[in-house]
């Protein structure tokens, strides 16, 4: 469906406005966005094929009783959001190329970060420079606030599993 047949469409509880930025995935992929208007009047941007296949119906306030609030980081631009993203698919999704290496071994995120990215900003705070990545103190533990800081790739490589003697 082209942009233009989407505006002024409803899909549930939500009128879509206006075209926004595409989302580009880690993958590569290429998703339309829009800003739509929920019914309850919360404005929210979400992926095109999520409404056509009914995924998105409200801005979550049918749910949670409560209207969607963003965090303001989920945009593709927000570094820290995407590490969130990432780090939550690796360790919980067994789908994701890389879960045999942190989920298959057990490594888990903490529950205060699964249920919020906001939580997961607040006890990391922002990237210190795009050179620093996410990186747990112990290889073998779980992503928590004790266990995590912000380093650069060097560092990392210094706490590699295969790089420690045993």
């Amino acid at each position: 469906m082209t942009p233009a047949k989407m505006i002024g469409r409803r899909f549930g509880r939500l009128l879509v406005t206006s075209e926004t930025e595409s989302y580009v995935s880690p993958r590569g992929q290429i998703h339309r966005c829009f800003l739509v208007l929920c019914k309850c009047g919360t404005r929210v941007v979400v992926r095109g094929n999520c409404l056509r296949s009914g995924h998105s119906r409200s801005c979550g306030c049918v749910v949670s009783k409560t209207p969607h609030r963003t965090h303001g980081n989920s945009s593709p631009d927000s570094p820290e959001y995407g590490t969130w993203k990432e780090i939550m698919k690796r360790c919980h999704s067994p789908r994701d190329v890389r879960f045999q290496h942190y989920g298959g071994r057990g490594i888990k995120v903490c529950m205060r970060w699964r249920r919020s990215f906001a939580a997961f900003l607040a006890d990391m705070g922002r990237r210190p420079s795009p050179k620093h990545l996410i990186a747990r103190i112990d290889d073998e533990g779980d992503y928590r606030p004790s266990n995590c800081r912000w380093a650069t790739v060097k560092k990392q490589r210094a706490n590699r599993r295969d790089r420690k003697r045993r």
